[in-house]
């Protein structure tokens, strides 16, 4: 009896120090969940992807090719995202980045209506911003153009003797 008590109590704090790791990690996990992590990696996948099959469309594949690829590619973005160590990743990412209160917070709000609707809304928003940014990218390329080959220019090595490179 005295040697199960002894043993119990070497392992006590072992078993606190699995209990408080658990505790971490399932705010980080149920956060992948409530954000729907696998799905939206597989949706920016598949979405990154398309510029590609749309050039195989215009090189003349044909469509029956084209659809076999993106079928191929969406058991592969599937693959990556339900790669059980890609999960554990991105927890030990989100811990690294947040503490243990922090990822309760972050829970708490997407639980919400509000942070339900951040999460429906993201998406669209961020790919509306970065046609957004684009654009104004766009308008102003000009002058970082000009400004980049002035630079270039500047600090250009000089052109050795003799017409040697």
């Amino acid at each position: 009896m005295k040697t199960i008590f002894t043993i119990c109590l070497a392992l006590m704090p072992l078993s606190l120090t699995l209990a408080q790791d658990k505790e971490a990690k399932k705010p980080a996990a149920e956060l992948l969940e409530l954000i729907r992590f696998k799905q939206i990696m597989k949706d920016t996948s598949n979405a990154s992807f398309a510029p590609f099959l749309d050039k195989l469309r215009k090189q003349g594949f044909p469509e029956a090719g084209v659809k076999e690829v993106a079928e191929a590619a969406g058991v592969y973005f599937d693959q990556v995202a339900s790669d059980p160590d890609l999960k554990s990743a991105m927890m030990a990412l989100y811990e690294k980045e947040f503490t243990l209160e922090e990822l309760k917070g972050l829970v708490a709000f997407y639980r919400t209506p509000l942070g339900q609707k951040a999460l429906s809304k993201l998406p669209a928003l961020t790919q509306s911003g970065a046609k957004l940014g684009e654009k104004f990218a766009i308008k102003h390329q000009a002058g970082f153009k000009e400004q980049m080959t002035r630079i270039m220019q500047k600090y250009k090595p000089a052109a050795k003797p003799g017409g040697g490179e």
